[in-house]
């Protein structure tokens, strides 16, 4: 109330993974009106604000993930695939500075990349990297700073923070999804969460398109074979026609020679 001298006050921070995310303040006209007692009360509070916000969010975030992600369940190439999942971690999970890597004889291939220094660029599976780590052992990696880890590649941009997720179909790796910040300790264990979401719907649909590109790959196989099979057929049929032509002419000529 204005003209009214506050003697005493409480501010409690609410905290969400390491940082502040607001304040409960108290404040009152009574001199020495807190306790201790009332300041553990408060920090509980805000420990259950938090854990609501966090809940919040996370549901927000899943809701939203859960309606883009049946984009992906339509998608029709891996192209398609791709353009589709950079557009959720951006739109969805506001996850720039990412990258997708493809597992192929051996080695990780960027096949989509926020990074320009990353594109096309190929890590063998038995070399070094935070990326190349996550598909041997098949784990998410979450590092608040990357200085820290041995395995880190250095690209131009000055990352800190790295999140890499496997793509993986039951027990085998299909790729990476990855995403760096230039903040300590960017990412927090719901964006783990959501991108090891995203990283199971991209292996459902990479799965799913290299299923149907393999049964068109099939029949094509199938139709040369078959296509294969008539023209011998056919030359065999013209060669035993021309045979058993010569051989009905032969008696002929030796009696009309006779």
């Amino acid at each position: 109330q204005i003209g009214v001298q506050m003697l005493s006050e409480l501010a409690v921070p609410v905290v969400f993974e390491g940082k502040a995310i607001g304040v409960i303040n108290l404040e009152t006209e009574v001199l020495d009106a807190y306790s201790e007692n009332d300041q553990q009360l408060v920090e509980t509070l805000a420990e259950h604000v938090a854990s609501a916000y966090s809940k919040i969010q996370y549901d927000e975030r899943l809701n939203a993930l859960h309606s883009f992600s049946l984009e992906l369940g339509v998608t029709k190439s891996e192209n398609e695939i791709i353009e589709t999942t950079f557009r959720i971690m951006r739109e969805v999970l506001q996850l720039p500075n990412a990258s997708i890597q493809i597992l192929k004889d051996n080695a990780l291939v960027t096949v989509g990349v926020d990074l320009p220094e990353f594109q096309a660029m190929v890590f063998p599976i038995d070399g070094k990297g935070v990326t190349v780590r996550v598909a041997r052992e098949a784990r998410t990696i979450r590092l608040g700073d990357v200085r820290l880890d041995p395995d880190f590649v250095k690209g131009t941009t000055d990352s800190r923070s790295e999140l890499a997720v496997p793509i993986m179909v039951e027990d085998r790796v299909l790729g990476v999804l990855n995403v760096e910040s230039e903040e300590l300790d960017a990412y927090s264990s719901d964006d783990e969460r959501m991108m090891e979401v995203l990283a199971q719907n991209v292996a459902s649909a990479l799965s799913r398109v290299h299923a149907a590109e393999e049964k068109v790959e099939l029949e094509r196989q199938v139709l040369v074979e078959q296509v294969r099979v008539e023209q011998e057929l056919g030359e065999l049929k013209t060669q035993f026609i021309s045979t058993a032509t010569h051989e009905l002419r032969t008696p002929v000529t030796s009696i009309l020679g006779y």
